[in-house]
């Protein structure tokens, strides 16, 4: 299968909380339907538009499919647990949703931190995507 065909999250590579989220996402990965790559990948610059590659939010890539922000955090939610129950917050509006998420981001690496090495579990390394293979 194409990796264009696989859902692909984005993260900021540098972000201790972005890390901690990709741990969260892998660990309970019980389909294996996630892969992972950097922003400032060079996979990254391949399959998102310039536009897109802003380092303050993750995004989702699920074949044509393109989720930044809190859309990106439910739609990861959803995919994880098989279900749309994460889908009842979009009854709260993008703006609020969005908002609270900007938030989070501006603050996060005062609050967790920032590392620029990626210190992953290796079992996580054959699930990263650093450049177009």
């Amino acid at each position: 299968m194409s990796l264009h065909k696989k859902l692909v999250i984005f993260f900021d590579g540098e972000c201790v909380l972005c890390h901690g989220v990709v741990d969260f996402v892998h660990t309970r990965d019980e389909k294996n339907i996630f892969f992972y790559s950097p922003l400032a990948s060079d996979y990254a610059k391949s399959v998102l538009k310039p536009e897109n590659l802003e380092m303050d939010t993750v995004q989702v890539v699920d074949g044509d499919l393109h989720f930044i922000k809190s859309d990106a955090a439910l739609y990861i939610m959803n995919a994880l647990y098989n279900t749309k129950f994460f889908s009842l917050f979009k009854v709260i509006p993008r703006f609020v949703r969005d908002g609270i998420y900007d938030i989070v981001a501006k603050i996060r690496y005062r609050v967790f931190g920032r590392n620029p090495n990626c210190l992953f579990d290796p079992s996580l390394s054959k699930k990263m995507i650093y450049k177009e293979s």
